[in-house]
C-alpha cells in the first residue's frame, strides 16, 4: 500500500481491506506439495506479479524493479486451497496448447 499511495496519490483512500474484497485468483496445475505449487509460481513469477501492478499503476516505469519470487510472496498474500468447485452452469473450456 505504501508503494501505491507513493505512486499514485489518488489511491490514497484505499486501504489493504479494499484490495482484498476482489482478489485475483490463479489456477496453477495440480500440484503434489506446496513446494511444487511455490516452483511453478517461480517460472511465472514475473508474469503473475505485473498483473496486479498493471491493475494498480499503469506506469510499468514506476513498478518494482525486483518482480522475481521473493518480491512476490512479500507483497502479495498467497492461499493453496486444497479444492475448488465451479457451481457454474457453463462447462470451463480447456485449449490444449
Amino acid at each position: 500500500m505504501d508503494w501505491l499511495h507513493r505512486v499514485d496519490p489518488t489511491n490514497a483512500h484505499l486501504t489493504l481491506d479494499d484490495l482484498r474484497l476482489l482478489p485475483t485468483i490463479y489456477l496453477l496445475p495440480e500440484c503434489e506439495s506446496k513446494d511444487a505449487a511455490v516452483e511453478y509460481q517461480r517460472e511465472l513469477c514475473t508474469e503473475i506479479f505485473e498483473g496486479p501492478l498493471d491493475g494498480w499503476y499503469r506506469a510499468p516505469s514506476a513498478w518494482l524493479p525486483e518482480r522475481d519470487l521473493n518480491a512476490l510472496l512479500l507483497w502479495l498474500e498467497w492461499t493453496f486451497p486444497s479444492m475448488i468447485i465451479d457451481l457454474g452452469e457453463v462447462s470451463i473450456e480447456h485449449d490444449e496448447f
